[in-house]
């Protein structure tokens, strides 16, 4: 392949009342005063750090809209841990449309220029697939000698290019939904993320599933605190209380 000359160094990144404190004064009103121990161990429970996301979502409003937001010849990146996914919009001498990895690789359905594999939603990317040793592989059209335009095929709606970035043997996968069109020399980074677990596979498409997190340190001492408040409210209520006259 010939050597192309990308002068991605010289790139810029052409992006684009405090509420009053209410307090407690009722002694008398036991409901009220329930109430209050109660916020003050839910207000507690509420300062516990949510669980560690496995997947990680990339913050792609840099480069969003059509061809990323740039001017025709323009150029842009977005950072990862020890990688740069570089935007270029009709950039340099090659004229290149499309995604260049620095520290990253993309997949590649061919040996050949502009060949981005185009991968469905819920497909496994993981070291299965075949990663590109250079970008221009899996850019999606770039000019090489003799002014031979190279040009994916189109990806449409649902379509995601699959990626990894460190160094073997631990590499961390992710994806990027988005869109091409070879006639009108557009596309389209709708959203991407990455599993934040080496050796980790990723579903295209997959942002993380919703579940209850394990009881951190600070949620279990709400509990007990909030058991606790209960206890001394129960306590005090019982002190306030008359005693029983029998009935005669």
């Amino acid at each position: 392949m010939p050597k192309l000359l990308f002068f991605w160094s010289k790139m810029n990144n052409n992006t684009r009342t405090s509420p009053a404190d209410q307090q407690a004064t009722s002694a008398t009103n036991p409901r009220f005063t329930l109430a209050t121990y109660l916020a003050a161990s839910v207000g507690l429970a509420g300062v516990a750090p949510a669980a560690d996301a496995a997947i990680v979502t990339i913050d792609i409003t840099s480069v969003d809209g059509p061809n990323g937001g740039l001017v025709d010849g323009g150029a842009s990146y977005i950072a990862l841990p020890n990688a740069y996914l570089y935007v270029a919009n009709n950039y340099g001498a090659s004229n290149v449309f499309g995604l260049v990895g620095v520290g990253m690789r993309f997949a590649y359905s061919l040996s050949a220029y502009a060949r981005p594999q185009n991968l469905a939603y819920g497909s496994t990317i993981d070291s299965s697939l075949s990663f590109a040793s250079s970008s221009l592989q899996t850019v999606f059209s770039v000019e090489t000698s003799g002014s031979v335009v190279n040009t994916s095929p189109d990806f449409g709606s649902g379509s995601y290019m699959g990626f990894r970035f460190g160094s073997g043997p631990s590499y961390n996968y992710g994806w990027i939904e988005v869109t091409w069109s070879g006639s009108t020399n557009t596309f389209e980074i709708l959203a991407a993320a990455y599993e934040s677990q080496a050796n980790t596979a990723i579903l295209a498409g997959d942002v993380g599933g919703v579940s209850a997190p394990a009881p951190s340190p600070a949620s279990l001492l709400a509990l007990i605190v909030g058991g606790a408040a209960l206890r001394q409210w129960r306590q005090r209520r019982r002190a306030r209380q008359p005693a029983a006259t029998a009935c005669t």
